[in-house]
């Protein structure tokens, strides 16, 4: 009976399913197409390089000895993550500004050579009257 209902249902609705069946499979067809039409389709595979940054404290050390500064179990190593710190100082400021920085923040880095004012420790900055950036105050002391 049931084969019966729906051969009469296909008789019905026989031109409606043939084109819906036509959409679909042109759909398909067009979605394949412009797959492979892709520039992106045949590009090179991503290549992660394992390079290390010199002045950002994250990326020096091995993973052991970044998994005991995060427990707290070992304390960070300040001539190793500093790079230029131990010869001129943490923290600089430029000779136009009543700011400082930590040398890693971004704006550290655009100060010019000649206008660059170096400071040992945060304490020292604020003593000669500079005001910590934004980015010094989110930083742990």
């Amino acid at each position: 009976m049931a084969f019966a209902q729906l051969k009469m249902f296909i008789a019905k609705y026989d031109k409606t399913i043939g084109l819906c069946i036509a959409a679909v499979l042109i759909f398909f067809i067009g979605w394949q197409t412009g797959h492979i039409m892709s520039p992106y389709y045949a590009s090179s595979q991503i290549v992660f390089e394992d390079r290390t940054c010199n002045t950002c404290p994250s990326s020096v050390g091995t993973p052991e000895s970044l998994q005991e500064l995060r427990e707290g179990t070992k304390s960070p190593d300040t001539g190793a993550v500093s790079g230029t710190s131990d010869s001129r100082g943490t923290y600089v400021g430029s000779k136009n500004s009543t700011l400082f920085h930590h040398y890693s923040c971004s704006s550290a880095k655009s100060i010019k050579l000649e206008n660059q004012v170096w400071y040992a420790s945060y304490d020292a900055a604020v003593t000669a009257g500079r005001s910590p950036s934004s980015c010094t105050q989110k930083l742990p002391r």
